[in-house]
Protein backbone atom coordinates (compact mmCIF):
# COMPACT_ATOMS: atom_id res chain seq x y z
CA UNK A 1 0.00 0.00 0.00
CA UNK A 2 1.82 3.40 -1.42
CA UNK A 3 0.73 6.75 0.76
CA UNK A 4 0.25 9.18 -1.71
CA UNK A 5 0.23 12.96 -1.03
CA UNK A 6 -2.36 15.09 -2.82
CA UNK A 7 -1.40 17.86 -4.62
CA UNK A 8 -3.23 20.30 -7.43
CA UNK A 9 -0.85 21.44 -10.45
CA UNK A 10 -1.64 24.05 -12.44
CA UNK A 11 1.10 24.35 -15.96
CA UNK A 12 -0.81 26.98 -17.15
CA UNK A 13 0.39 29.89 -14.61
CA UNK A 14 3.86 30.00 -16.17
CA UNK A 15 4.73 31.84 -18.91
CA UNK A 16 7.71 30.25 -19.89
CA UNK A 17 7.45 26.67 -20.89
CA UNK A 18 11.10 25.95 -19.37
CA UNK A 19 9.60 27.03 -16.00
CA UNK A 20 6.86 24.28 -16.44
CA UNK A 21 8.34 21.39 -14.55
CA UNK A 22 9.81 23.09 -11.74
CA UNK A 23 7.40 22.79 -8.80
CA UNK A 24 7.30 19.28 -9.57
CA UNK A 25 10.69 18.73 -10.03
CA UNK A 26 11.42 19.58 -6.55
CA UNK A 27 8.29 17.48 -4.89
CA UNK A 28 10.85 14.73 -3.49
CA UNK A 29 8.08 12.90 -1.54
CA UNK A 30 5.39 10.75 -4.08
CA UNK A 31 2.24 12.77 -4.76
CA UNK A 32 -1.16 12.18 -6.46
CA UNK A 33 -0.95 15.42 -8.31
CA UNK A 34 -4.65 16.78 -10.35
CA UNK A 35 -3.76 18.32 -13.00
CA UNK A 36 -5.51 21.93 -14.13
CA UNK A 37 -7.57 21.52 -17.17
CA UNK A 38 -5.12 21.50 -20.01
CA UNK A 39 -7.63 20.69 -23.13
CA UNK A 40 -9.02 24.32 -23.57
CA UNK A 41 -9.58 25.38 -26.82
CA UNK A 42 -7.45 28.36 -25.53
CA UNK A 43 -4.39 26.26 -24.73
CA UNK A 44 -1.65 26.17 -27.18
CA UNK A 45 -0.52 22.17 -28.33
CA UNK A 46 3.57 23.46 -27.49
CA UNK A 47 1.88 23.81 -23.96
CA UNK A 48 0.54 21.02 -23.86
CA UNK A 49 3.64 18.93 -24.86
CA UNK A 50 6.20 21.01 -22.39
CA UNK A 51 3.28 19.70 -19.51
CA UNK A 52 3.79 16.54 -20.41
CA UNK A 53 7.34 16.46 -20.15
CA UNK A 54 7.29 17.66 -16.70
CA UNK A 55 5.09 14.88 -16.43
CA UNK A 56 7.57 12.23 -18.53
CA UNK A 57 11.08 13.48 -16.05
CA UNK A 58 9.37 13.40 -12.71
CA UNK A 59 8.39 9.64 -13.14
CA UNK A 60 7.91 9.94 -8.63
CA UNK A 61 4.77 11.64 -9.14
CA UNK A 62 1.30 9.94 -10.50
CA UNK A 63 -0.68 12.65 -12.23
CA UNK A 64 -4.19 13.14 -12.91
CA UNK A 65 -5.20 14.65 -16.45
CA UNK A 66 -8.73 15.04 -16.63
CA UNK A 67 -11.37 17.38 -18.88
CA UNK A 68 -14.49 18.61 -20.12
CA UNK A 69 -12.92 18.48 -23.99
CA UNK A 70 -12.63 14.92 -24.71
CA UNK A 71 -13.04 15.57 -28.27
CA UNK A 72 -9.76 17.73 -28.51
CA UNK A 73 -7.57 15.54 -25.90
CA UNK A 74 -8.14 12.84 -28.04
CA UNK A 75 -7.33 14.89 -31.38
CA UNK A 76 -4.06 15.82 -29.48
CA UNK A 77 -2.88 12.82 -27.52
CA UNK A 78 -3.79 10.66 -30.63
CA UNK A 79 -1.52 12.64 -33.02
CA UNK A 80 2.12 10.97 -33.71
CA UNK A 81 3.38 14.71 -33.80
CA UNK A 82 2.09 15.28 -30.04
CA UNK A 83 4.73 12.81 -29.04
CA UNK A 84 7.53 13.55 -31.40
CA UNK A 85 6.86 17.25 -29.99
CA UNK A 86 7.62 15.63 -25.93
CA UNK A 87 10.43 13.62 -27.48
CA UNK A 88 12.14 16.81 -28.61
CA UNK A 89 11.53 19.28 -25.61
CA UNK A 90 13.09 16.10 -23.28
CA UNK A 91 15.94 15.52 -25.65
CA UNK A 92 16.53 19.65 -25.57
CA UNK A 93 16.05 19.41 -21.54
CA UNK A 94 18.80 17.15 -21.51
CA UNK A 95 16.65 14.07 -20.09
CA UNK A 96 17.77 10.74 -20.86
CA UNK A 97 15.30 8.60 -22.89
CA UNK A 98 14.38 5.73 -20.10
CA UNK A 99 11.58 7.50 -18.36
CA UNK A 100 9.24 8.56 -21.03
CA UNK A 101 7.94 4.97 -21.87
CA UNK A 102 4.11 5.31 -24.38
CA UNK A 103 2.19 6.08 -22.35
CA UNK A 104 3.49 7.35 -19.27
CA UNK A 105 3.42 4.73 -16.96
CA UNK A 106 2.67 7.58 -14.20
CA UNK A 107 -0.14 9.27 -16.21
CA UNK A 108 -3.85 9.10 -15.34
CA UNK A 109 -6.07 9.75 -18.35
CA UNK A 110 -9.84 10.71 -17.83
CA UNK A 111 -12.93 12.76 -18.71
CA UNK A 112 -15.51 14.26 -16.53
CA UNK A 113 -19.59 13.49 -17.27
CA UNK A 114 -22.00 14.48 -14.92
CA UNK A 115 -25.29 12.51 -16.53
CA UNK A 116 -25.43 10.38 -19.54
CA UNK A 117 -25.31 12.29 -22.63
CA UNK A 118 -22.03 13.49 -21.17
CA UNK A 119 -20.65 10.27 -20.54
CA UNK A 120 -22.07 8.91 -24.46
CA UNK A 121 -20.12 11.98 -25.62
CA UNK A 122 -16.81 11.92 -23.91
CA UNK A 123 -15.92 7.95 -23.00
CA UNK A 124 -15.76 6.96 -26.62
CA UNK A 125 -13.14 10.03 -27.31
CA UNK A 126 -11.22 8.47 -23.81
CA UNK A 127 -11.08 5.15 -25.60
CA UNK A 128 -9.07 6.54 -28.05
CA UNK A 129 -6.43 7.98 -26.04
CA UNK A 130 -3.73 5.77 -24.73
CA UNK A 131 -2.82 5.96 -21.03
CA UNK A 132 -1.59 3.86 -18.43
CA UNK A 133 -4.97 4.39 -16.77
CA UNK A 134 -8.13 5.78 -18.01
CA UNK A 135 -10.88 7.12 -15.84
CA UNK A 136 -14.13 8.15 -15.48
CA UNK A 137 -14.79 11.22 -13.24
CA UNK A 138 -19.02 11.77 -12.24
CA UNK A 139 -17.91 15.06 -10.06
CA UNK A 140 -20.71 15.98 -9.58
CA UNK A 141 -22.97 13.49 -10.64
CA UNK A 142 -26.35 15.16 -11.54
CA UNK A 143 -28.34 12.51 -13.61
CA UNK A 144 -28.09 8.78 -14.31
CA UNK A 145 -25.12 7.05 -16.08
CA UNK A 146 -25.32 3.45 -17.71
CA UNK A 147 -22.09 2.68 -18.95
CA UNK A 148 -23.04 -0.39 -20.28
CA UNK A 149 -25.74 1.89 -23.04
CA UNK A 150 -22.25 3.37 -24.68
CA UNK A 151 -20.76 1.97 -27.31
CA UNK A 152 -17.02 1.60 -28.33
CA UNK A 153 -16.41 3.39 -31.61
CA UNK A 154 -13.18 2.47 -32.35
CA UNK A 155 -13.69 -1.13 -33.44
CA UNK A 156 -15.24 -2.50 -36.35
CA UNK A 157 -17.87 -4.99 -36.27
CA UNK A 158 -15.41 -8.26 -36.66
CA UNK A 159 -13.33 -7.40 -33.54
CA UNK A 160 -10.37 -4.90 -35.75
CA UNK A 161 -9.31 -1.27 -35.18
CA UNK A 162 -10.98 0.90 -37.07
CA UNK A 163 -10.00 3.56 -39.91
CA UNK A 164 -9.51 5.97 -37.66
CA UNK A 165 -6.80 5.15 -35.05
CA UNK A 166 -4.67 3.42 -38.48
CA UNK A 167 -4.87 7.14 -39.31
CA UNK A 168 -3.32 7.86 -36.42
CA UNK A 169 -0.74 5.85 -36.25
CA UNK A 170 -1.38 2.80 -34.02
CA UNK A 171 -3.71 -0.24 -33.39
CA UNK A 172 -6.22 0.58 -31.49
CA UNK A 173 -7.53 -2.70 -31.00
CA UNK A 174 -5.70 -3.96 -28.15
CA UNK A 175 -6.31 -0.58 -26.64
CA UNK A 176 -10.24 -0.47 -26.34
CA UNK A 177 -9.96 -4.43 -25.50
CA UNK A 178 -11.18 -5.79 -29.13
CA UNK A 179 -14.53 -5.69 -28.15
CA UNK A 180 -15.88 -5.71 -32.01
CA UNK A 181 -17.95 -2.83 -31.59
CA UNK A 182 -20.51 -4.59 -29.47
CA UNK A 183 -18.52 -3.72 -25.98
CA UNK A 184 -19.31 -1.27 -23.70
CA UNK A 185 -17.25 1.65 -22.29
CA UNK A 186 -16.17 -0.07 -19.50
CA UNK A 187 -14.19 -2.70 -21.89
CA UNK A 188 -11.67 0.48 -21.77
CA UNK A 189 -12.11 2.24 -17.80
CA UNK A 190 -9.56 1.16 -15.50
CA UNK A 191 -11.05 3.91 -12.68
CA UNK A 192 -14.62 5.28 -12.05
CA UNK A 193 -14.85 8.23 -9.71
CA UNK A 194 -18.19 9.69 -8.48
CA UNK A 195 -19.46 12.12 -6.13
CA UNK A 196 -22.32 14.49 -5.33
CA UNK A 197 -22.43 18.63 -5.39
CA UNK A 198 -21.36 20.60 -3.46
CA UNK A 199 -21.86 24.75 -3.20
CA UNK A 200 -24.82 26.62 -2.42
CA UNK A 201 -27.10 25.87 -5.79
CA UNK A 202 -26.30 22.13 -5.59
CA UNK A 203 -28.22 19.71 -7.01
CA UNK A 204 -29.64 16.58 -5.40
CA UNK A 205 -28.23 13.44 -6.41
CA UNK A 206 -30.35 10.03 -6.40
CA UNK A 207 -28.70 7.13 -4.90
CA UNK A 208 -29.82 4.64 -7.48
CA UNK A 209 -27.52 6.86 -9.76
CA UNK A 210 -24.72 5.83 -7.75
CA UNK A 211 -25.87 2.29 -7.03
CA UNK A 212 -25.58 2.15 -10.99
CA UNK A 213 -22.17 3.10 -11.89
CA UNK A 214 -21.23 0.86 -8.48
CA UNK A 215 -22.94 -2.34 -9.58
CA UNK A 216 -21.73 -1.82 -13.22
CA UNK A 217 -18.04 -1.30 -12.23
CA UNK A 218 -18.15 -4.58 -9.83
CA UNK A 219 -19.70 -6.54 -12.55
CA UNK A 220 -16.92 -5.77 -14.89
CA UNK A 221 -14.42 -5.35 -12.11
CA UNK A 222 -13.13 -1.81 -12.30
CA UNK A 223 -12.73 0.02 -9.29
CA UNK A 224 -15.02 2.30 -7.96
CA UNK A 225 -14.53 5.34 -5.70
CA UNK A 226 -17.10 7.30 -4.35
CA UNK A 227 -15.78 10.50 -2.45
CA UNK A 228 -18.97 11.81 -0.71
CA UNK A 229 -22.52 13.07 -1.34
CA UNK A 230 -22.02 16.76 -2.15
CA UNK A 231 -24.99 19.21 -0.04
CA UNK A 232 -27.51 16.33 -0.21
CA UNK A 233 -27.93 12.85 1.02
CA UNK A 234 -29.69 10.23 1.90
CA UNK A 235 -31.75 10.43 5.26
CA UNK A 236 -34.25 7.73 7.48
CA UNK A 237 -37.96 7.95 6.53
CA UNK A 238 -39.13 7.28 10.18
CA UNK A 239 -37.97 8.52 12.84
CA UNK A 240 -40.07 7.26 15.84
CA UNK A 241 -40.18 9.14 18.66
CA UNK A 242 -42.14 6.20 20.49
CA UNK A 243 -43.64 2.67 19.91
CA UNK A 244 -46.81 3.80 18.56
CA UNK A 245 -48.81 0.82 20.19
CA UNK A 246 -47.38 2.10 23.54
CA UNK A 247 -47.45 6.25 23.47
CA UNK A 248 -44.96 8.67 25.06
CA UNK A 249 -44.51 7.55 28.37
CA UNK A 250 -42.37 11.08 29.46
CA UNK A 251 -43.11 14.72 29.95
CA UNK A 252 -44.22 17.19 26.89
CA UNK A 253 -41.31 18.65 27.43
CA UNK A 254 -39.02 15.61 26.78
CA UNK A 255 -41.42 14.67 23.92
CA UNK A 256 -40.89 17.99 22.38
CA UNK A 257 -37.23 17.59 22.40
CA UNK A 258 -37.48 14.36 21.23
CA UNK A 259 -39.64 15.28 17.87
CA UNK A 260 -36.55 17.81 17.83
CA UNK A 261 -33.54 14.91 17.29
CA UNK A 262 -36.11 13.44 15.48
CA UNK A 263 -36.73 15.73 12.76
CA UNK A 264 -32.68 16.72 12.49
CA UNK A 265 -32.15 13.06 11.43
CA UNK A 266 -34.70 12.65 9.39
CA UNK A 267 -35.67 13.01 5.52
CA UNK A 268 -36.66 16.36 4.75
CA UNK A 269 -37.25 15.34 1.00
CA UNK A 270 -38.00 12.58 -1.18
CA UNK A 271 -35.96 12.22 -4.89
CA UNK A 272 -38.55 10.52 -7.13
CA UNK A 273 -35.63 10.67 -10.51
CA UNK A 274 -38.29 11.37 -12.89
CA UNK A 275 -36.76 13.61 -15.37
CA UNK A 276 -38.43 16.93 -17.01
CA UNK A 277 -36.78 19.85 -19.05
CA UNK A 278 -36.44 23.26 -17.65
CA UNK A 279 -35.33 26.07 -20.01
CA UNK A 280 -33.55 23.88 -21.66
CA UNK A 281 -31.93 21.94 -18.96
CA UNK A 282 -32.81 18.32 -17.72
CA UNK A 283 -34.11 18.48 -13.82
CA UNK A 284 -35.10 15.78 -11.68
CA UNK A 285 -38.05 15.88 -9.33
CA UNK A 286 -37.33 16.75 -5.77
CA UNK A 287 -40.79 16.93 -3.26
CA UNK A 288 -40.56 18.58 0.18
CA UNK A 289 -42.42 16.59 2.32
CA UNK A 290 -45.15 18.02 4.43
CA UNK A 291 -45.25 15.76 7.55
CA UNK A 292 -42.54 14.71 9.68
CA UNK A 293 -40.51 11.87 10.39
CA UNK A 294 -42.14 10.79 13.56
CA UNK A 295 -45.17 11.24 12.33
CA UNK A 296 -47.67 7.92 11.97
CA UNK A 297 -48.42 9.63 8.36
CA UNK A 298 -45.01 8.18 7.95
CA UNK A 299 -44.86 4.59 6.72
CA UNK A 300 -42.34 3.65 4.28
CA UNK A 301 -41.05 4.74 0.51
CA UNK A 302 -41.50 2.81 -3.05
CA UNK A 303 -38.92 2.59 -5.34
CA UNK A 304 -38.00 5.11 -6.99
CA UNK A 305 -38.26 7.05 -4.33
CA UNK A 306 -35.85 7.82 -1.93
CA UNK A 307 -35.66 9.59 1.31
CA UNK A 308 -32.93 12.24 1.25
CA UNK A 309 -32.24 15.85 3.43
CA UNK A 310 -29.39 18.67 2.65
CA UNK A 311 -27.09 17.88 5.43
CA UNK A 312 -23.85 20.13 3.67
CA UNK A 313 -21.00 18.63 2.63
CA UNK A 314 -19.31 18.07 6.09
CA UNK A 315 -21.82 16.40 7.32
CA UNK A 316 -23.48 14.37 4.73
CA UNK A 317 -20.65 11.55 4.49
CA UNK A 318 -19.10 9.05 2.07
CA UNK A 319 -21.47 6.01 3.07
CA UNK A 320 -23.02 3.86 -0.04
CA UNK A 321 -25.43 1.18 1.59
CA UNK A 322 -23.43 1.47 4.57
CA UNK A 323 -20.37 1.12 2.79
CA UNK A 324 -16.91 3.24 2.08
CA UNK A 325 -16.21 3.05 -1.23
CA UNK A 326 -12.80 4.05 -2.05
CA UNK A 327 -11.23 1.45 -4.45
CA UNK A 328 -8.36 2.30 -6.44
CA UNK A 329 -6.79 0.84 -9.87
CA UNK A 330 -5.07 -1.97 -8.06
CA UNK A 331 -1.36 -1.25 -8.47
CA UNK A 332 -1.74 2.64 -6.73
CA UNK A 333 -4.03 0.75 -3.59
CA UNK A 334 -3.90 3.95 -1.32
Amino acid sequence: MTALRAEHWNPLEYDDRRLLGASVTRWNRLRMVTVAELFQPAVDTGDIAAAWAAMAITPQHVYQVVTDHSDRMMRVLAAPEFEQEVSRILRAQGASPGPWRWPLANLWVGVNASDQEQAAERLPDLMGVRAHVRFLRADPLTGPIDLTAIRCRWCDGEGGASGYSHLHGYDMDAECGGCGGAGHALNGVDWIVAAGERGKNARPIHPDWLRKLRDDAEDMGVPFHFTGWGEWGPAPFVVRVCDPEVGWQGSEAELAEAKKRAEAEGATHVHTGNEYMHNGERKYHLHEIGHKPWSLERRHLAPPYEPIRRWGSRRSGRLLDGRVHDAMPEEFDV
